[in-house]
């Protein structure tokens, strides 16, 4: 959408307006909602779970490079995910916590 300051804009999505509009636990427990129907971050977050300590970049690549989403990456990029897929479970794991 371009405004009238001829600049470029972007508007939300529906489902972000409406995860915008929750409190601030319900919009985190639906961000983790989302972030688990990937199926490396909810391994990465499982195994974390399981074994009680942080898997590592290279595990975690090889779960993101054999998933659907990971496969048609560079090695470089599956690597540089991985390190995303590993912050969003550390973040689940500290909000489950609470």
């Amino acid at each position: 959408m371009r405004g009238e300051d001829g600049r470029e804009y972007r508007q939300a999505s529906s489902l972000a307006t409406q995860i915008l509009e929750l409190d601030y636990e319900r919009r985190n427990l639906r961000f983790a909602e989302l972030a688990l129907q990937s199926k490396p971050v909810a391994l990465t977050y499982l195994e974390w779970i399981r074994t009680n300590t942080r898997p590592t970049l290279e595990w975690t690549t090889r779960v993101f490079a054999e998933s659907q989403e990971g496969r048609r990456y560079t090695e470089s990029t599956q690597r540089r995910r991985s390190q995303t897929i590993l912050a969003w479970a550390g973040w689940l794991r500290a909000i489950a916590v609470r």
